[in-house]
């Protein structure tokens, strides 16, 4: 199944650092070389904008899509350059995945949307909304219901017609969110796949990776 990496973004909150380059303390590995192991053998598309030539020149093997407007642009533009019908998973720059996660979602429904519970959320946070783990409303702002859960940034959808209509709404509404875009109004359902916050850590700030490089630490400290 082909995979799409949204690695377009400036990373302004971590000082302009291209996230895909991040390492885990432990072994070394970096956010990219994670993507090629957990996906292994299957073609990997990568949507580049800032800076750019960094990520390329580090990994010349893959195939790249260039986002020349990705300062004016949100990764619904990003998306819609890389996205076809073909059955694909979607995967966000900026993510440590346990290898557990991307076993769930290749054994869950065939479109599926990562997600978690979440305690403390922001009003730019955006939320789903569920009846016996279908999405019935993908919204952002002020949490409607704490059973609402938030996603995570990693998506598999493999219905032809749901790619289509995506990869539209993605070029008419480019200044949004991907996740706003996703057609959940259609007959063919998309799904939740739940997973504990600790098995995805994701990079957004300086503490954010600090955080994550002392936990791994004290990890490996408790093992030895």
């Amino acid at each position: 199944m082909r995979v799409i990496i949204l690695a377009a973004g400036e990373g302004y909150q971590i000082g302009g650092f291209n996230k895909l380059l991040l390492r885990r303390p432990d072994s070394g590995e970096t956010i990219m070389d994670q993507y090629k192991r957990l996906f292994a053998g299957s073609p990997i598309t990568v949507v580049v904008g800032y800076q750019a030539v960094n990520i390329m020149n580090t990994y010349p093997t893959l195939d790249y899509v260039y986002n020349p407007i990705w300062h004016t642009t949100q990764d619904s533009y990003s998306l819609a350059l890389a996205l076809s019908d073909e059955p694909c998973f979607v995967v966000h720059t900026d993510l440590f995945i346990m290898d557990s996660v991307i076993d769930a979602m290749e054994a869950a429904e065939p479109n599926v949307i990562l997600a978690a519970s979440k305690e403390n959320r922001g009003r730019t946070d955006v939320n789903i909304a569920m009846n016996e783990r279908r999405i019935v409303d993908i919204y952002p702002g002020s949490l409607r219901d704490p059973a609402d859960v938030q996603p995570l940034d990693i998506y598999k959808i493999c219905d032809r017609q749901l790619l289509r209509i995506w990869k539209r709404r993605c070029k008419e509404n480019p200044h949004g969110y991907s996740v706003l875009n996703l057609p959940i109004d259609q007959e063919t359902p998309v799904h939740v796949v739940p997973t504990e916050l600790a098995n995805v850590v994701q990079i957004k700030t300086p503490l954010d990776y600090a955080n994550f490089l002392r936990r791994t630490r004290e990890e490996r400290d408790t093992r030895s």
